[in-house]
Protein backbone atom coordinates (compact mmCIF):
# COMPACT_ATOMS: atom_id res chain seq x y z
CA UNK A 1 0.00 0.00 0.00
CA UNK A 2 1.26 3.34 -1.18
CA UNK A 3 2.36 6.12 1.63
CA UNK A 4 -0.62 8.48 1.30
CA UNK A 5 -0.54 12.54 2.67
CA UNK A 6 -2.41 15.59 3.38
CA UNK A 7 -2.62 18.02 -0.17
CA UNK A 8 0.06 20.66 0.37
CA UNK A 9 -2.41 23.22 -0.90
CA UNK A 10 -3.10 25.06 2.41
CA UNK A 11 -6.41 24.42 3.66
CA UNK A 12 -7.19 20.94 1.83
CA UNK A 13 -7.99 17.85 3.55
CA UNK A 14 -7.69 15.72 0.27
CA UNK A 15 -5.58 12.62 0.89
CA UNK A 16 -2.99 11.87 -2.25
CA UNK A 17 -0.16 9.40 -2.91
CA UNK A 18 3.20 10.69 -1.21
CA UNK A 19 5.43 12.13 -3.63
CA UNK A 20 2.60 14.17 -4.98
CA UNK A 21 2.74 17.70 -4.24
CA UNK A 22 -1.46 18.24 -4.86
CA UNK A 23 -4.75 17.11 -5.23
CA UNK A 24 -5.57 16.82 -9.05
CA UNK A 25 -8.27 20.24 -8.59
CA UNK A 26 -5.49 22.39 -6.42
CA UNK A 27 -2.60 21.24 -9.06
CA UNK A 28 -4.50 22.39 -12.09
CA UNK A 29 -5.05 25.73 -10.04
CA UNK A 30 -1.29 25.87 -9.23
CA UNK A 31 -0.63 24.74 -12.97
CA UNK A 32 -3.02 27.50 -14.16
CA UNK A 33 -1.61 30.67 -11.43
CA UNK A 34 2.13 29.55 -12.40
CA UNK A 35 1.45 30.15 -16.20
CA UNK A 36 -0.20 33.44 -15.51
CA UNK A 37 2.99 34.27 -13.45
CA UNK A 38 5.31 33.65 -16.08
CA UNK A 39 3.69 35.57 -18.65
CA UNK A 40 3.95 38.31 -16.26
CA UNK A 41 7.56 37.30 -16.01
CA UNK A 42 8.32 37.22 -19.17
CA UNK A 43 6.58 40.31 -20.51
CA UNK A 44 9.05 42.59 -18.02
CA UNK A 45 11.98 40.51 -19.33
CA UNK A 46 11.18 41.66 -22.78
CA UNK A 47 10.74 44.99 -21.71
CA UNK A 48 14.49 44.78 -21.24
CA UNK A 49 16.90 45.10 -24.74
CA UNK A 50 19.35 42.87 -23.40
CA UNK A 51 17.25 40.23 -22.02
CA UNK A 52 15.17 40.67 -25.42
CA UNK A 53 18.45 39.72 -27.27
CA UNK A 54 18.76 36.71 -24.76
CA UNK A 55 15.30 35.31 -25.42
CA UNK A 56 15.70 35.75 -29.17
CA UNK A 57 19.13 33.73 -29.13
CA UNK A 58 17.06 31.23 -27.14
CA UNK A 59 13.97 31.07 -29.75
CA UNK A 60 16.29 30.98 -33.09
CA UNK A 61 16.34 28.19 -35.21
CA UNK A 62 20.40 28.20 -35.03
CA UNK A 63 20.08 27.76 -31.41
CA UNK A 64 17.73 24.88 -31.59
CA UNK A 65 20.02 22.35 -33.86
CA UNK A 66 23.13 23.25 -32.21
CA UNK A 67 20.66 22.68 -28.54
CA UNK A 68 19.61 19.11 -30.34
CA UNK A 69 22.87 18.17 -31.59
CA UNK A 70 24.36 18.31 -27.81
CA UNK A 71 21.35 15.91 -26.42
CA UNK A 72 22.07 13.79 -29.34
CA UNK A 73 25.41 13.93 -28.28
CA UNK A 74 25.16 13.11 -24.82
CA UNK A 75 22.40 10.03 -25.75
CA UNK A 76 19.73 12.48 -23.77
CA UNK A 77 21.32 12.02 -20.18
CA UNK A 78 22.81 14.15 -17.80
CA UNK A 79 26.67 13.92 -18.08
CA UNK A 80 26.75 15.51 -14.53
CA UNK A 81 25.12 12.58 -13.22
CA UNK A 82 27.04 10.32 -15.31
CA UNK A 83 30.23 10.32 -13.74
CA UNK A 84 29.37 11.64 -10.13
CA UNK A 85 26.84 8.40 -9.57
CA UNK A 86 26.36 6.27 -12.31
CA UNK A 87 23.29 6.65 -13.02
CA UNK A 88 21.26 7.62 -16.48
CA UNK A 89 19.44 10.27 -15.46
CA UNK A 90 17.52 11.87 -18.11
CA UNK A 91 18.73 15.64 -19.18
CA UNK A 92 16.57 18.77 -19.20
CA UNK A 93 18.51 21.81 -19.90
CA UNK A 94 21.78 22.77 -22.11
CA UNK A 95 23.88 24.90 -20.17
CA UNK A 96 26.31 27.67 -21.38
CA UNK A 97 29.43 26.79 -19.09
CA UNK A 98 31.05 29.96 -19.84
CA UNK A 99 27.10 32.15 -19.69
CA UNK A 100 26.03 33.85 -23.01
CA UNK A 101 26.23 37.10 -20.95
CA UNK A 102 29.76 36.83 -19.65
CA UNK A 103 31.18 35.53 -23.54
CA UNK A 104 28.43 36.66 -26.24
CA UNK A 105 30.79 35.08 -29.04
CA UNK A 106 31.13 31.48 -27.58
CA UNK A 107 26.95 30.71 -27.25
CA UNK A 108 27.52 28.57 -30.34
CA UNK A 109 30.26 26.88 -28.94
CA UNK A 110 29.58 22.91 -28.75
CA UNK A 111 32.48 22.80 -26.03
CA UNK A 112 30.85 25.52 -24.08
CA UNK A 113 27.76 23.47 -23.41
CA UNK A 114 26.50 20.82 -21.72
CA UNK A 115 23.57 18.41 -20.96
CA UNK A 116 22.12 18.09 -17.22
CA UNK A 117 19.28 17.38 -15.29
CA UNK A 118 16.80 20.54 -14.15
CA UNK A 119 18.70 19.56 -10.37
CA UNK A 120 21.97 19.72 -11.05
CA UNK A 121 21.54 23.14 -13.85
CA UNK A 122 20.22 24.67 -10.19
CA UNK A 123 23.33 23.67 -7.90
CA UNK A 124 25.44 24.82 -11.22
CA UNK A 125 23.65 28.42 -10.67
CA UNK A 126 23.93 28.14 -6.97
CA UNK A 127 27.75 28.19 -7.23
CA UNK A 128 28.41 30.76 -9.77
CA UNK A 129 26.35 33.42 -7.79
CA UNK A 130 28.69 32.29 -4.61
CA UNK A 131 31.33 34.25 -6.13
CA UNK A 132 33.91 34.38 -8.82
CA UNK A 133 35.99 32.19 -7.66
CA UNK A 134 33.40 29.36 -7.09
CA UNK A 135 32.32 30.13 -10.52
CA UNK A 136 35.89 29.64 -11.76
CA UNK A 137 35.92 26.20 -10.02
CA UNK A 138 32.41 25.07 -10.89
CA UNK A 139 33.39 25.99 -15.16
CA UNK A 140 36.97 23.87 -14.71
CA UNK A 141 34.88 20.61 -13.45
CA UNK A 142 32.00 21.05 -15.98
CA UNK A 143 34.96 21.61 -18.88
CA UNK A 144 36.47 18.78 -17.66
CA UNK A 145 33.75 16.42 -17.38
CA UNK A 146 32.79 17.35 -20.68
CA UNK A 147 36.26 16.21 -22.07
CA UNK A 148 35.97 13.24 -20.23
CA UNK A 149 32.67 12.74 -21.99
CA UNK A 150 34.23 13.05 -25.38
CA UNK A 151 37.05 11.42 -24.36
CA UNK A 152 34.71 8.22 -23.41
CA UNK A 153 31.69 8.42 -26.09
CA UNK A 154 32.45 10.66 -28.76
CA UNK A 155 34.08 9.49 -32.19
Amino acid sequence: MPLMKLCSYRGCTKIIQDGVKYCDYHRKKFDISEKERYKVYSKKRMQDAEQKKYQSFYNSDDWKRIRDAIIANCFSIDIIEFFRTGNLVPGFTVHHIIPIEDDWNSRFDTENLIYISESNHQRIHVEYLKGQREKEQMQKILFDLKQKWNDAFVI
